[in-house]
């Protein structure tokens, strides 16, 4: 087993994050949307939702930046960017990120996160994951939510 670190785990603290909806290739159900670099482009037709630590720190906009492009990756593959990034690097495209910090969750919500080291970029964004599957479920299942509607369906 290896020995606990001995000083702080992340190199800063920094970091950019973005979602992306579970049906962002249809562009449907769109929480929030944002543009990278203040150009509008098709990007801003498939993000959720996007948030920085720190947004007026000098590398805010890169965060975001590469924390979008590791959401993509998974878009693109259905996977984890570090899995494409050990597994299957065969997949990627000229432009892609080389760099892992993203997940997908069952049932397509994918959060990429950037802005300290690959491996803790990806450790953010499942813990992110968790939040939002466990935000959602209270949604359901709390006083007033869908499952204490009369209705048999979900309503809007």
């Amino acid at each position: 087993m290896l020995p606990p670190p001995q000083n702080e785990i992340f190199n800063r603290c920094a970091g950019s994050v973005v979602v992306l909806g579970p049906r962002a290739d249809v562009r449907e159900g769109i929480l929030f949307s944002a543009v990278v670099g203040g150009e509008e482009d098709d990007l801003e037709n498939y993000v959720c939702f996007t948030a920085e630590i720190d947004p007026k720190a000098k590398d805010a906009a890169k965060y975001r930046e590469l924390a979008l492009a590791k959401a993509f990756v998974s878009l693109k593959t259905g996977m984890a960017s570090s899995l494409v990034q050990t597994q299957y690097p065969y997949l990627y495209d000229a432009g892609d990120t080389k760099w892992g910090g993203s997940t997908i969750m069952p049932g397509g919500i994918i959060i990429g996160f950037s802005g300290v080291q690959a491996v803790f970029d990806e450790m953010i964004a499942e813990w992110m994951a968790s939040a939002i599957r466990a935000i959602y479920r209270d949604i359901m299942t709390c006083k007033g939510g869908m499952m204490d509607q009369p209705s048999g369906f979900i309503v809007g």
